[in-house]
């Protein structure tokens, strides 16, 4: 699955941090073999896509991030056009047995977070498929 980033406009600001957070931002940022401001910026991304979630909510809610930023599986979102019928692949190269703990996690997830019991799961090595209907 690939994604383009369109290059957008940014802004500069300044902030004071100790001399030991710059040092371990230098360090890591040394560490990944990218820059300080590059590592900053990822650290501000993270937390406007998903930390600031976690923060209100207690748990991941969101799919994406969790694919994005845990390395579960990569996954696709189709729906029909009136968006009742949907339709979820997790795709993964970790074997079986990752299979059907995504399948579970998915399941209660799916249950506890919007409350949803999936009809249809198909688990196969490397891919688990949910299908799933919204009134």
């Amino acid at each position: 699955m690939t994604t383009s980033r369109k290059k957008s406009k940014t802004v500069i600001r300044s902030v004071r941090i100790t001399k030991e957070l710059d040092n371990l931002l230098e360090k890591d940022a040394k560490a990944k073999r990218v820059s300080a401001n590059s590592l900053i910026s990822m650290i501000m991304t993270r937390y406007v896509e998903m930390d600031r979630y976690n923060e209100r909510f207690g748990t991941i809610t969101y799919l994406s991030l969790v694919c994005k930023y845990s390395g579960f599986a990569e996954y696709e979102v189709d729906s029909n056009e009136e968006e009742t019928d949907y339709i979820i692949t997790l795709i993964h190269d970790l074997g079986e047995k990752w299979s059907i703990f995504l399948k579970n996690w998915l399941e209660q997830g799916m249950k506890t977070t919007i409350g949803i019991v999936p009809t249809v799961f198909d688990v196969s090595r490397n891919t688990v498929v949910v299908r799933f209907h919204l009134v």
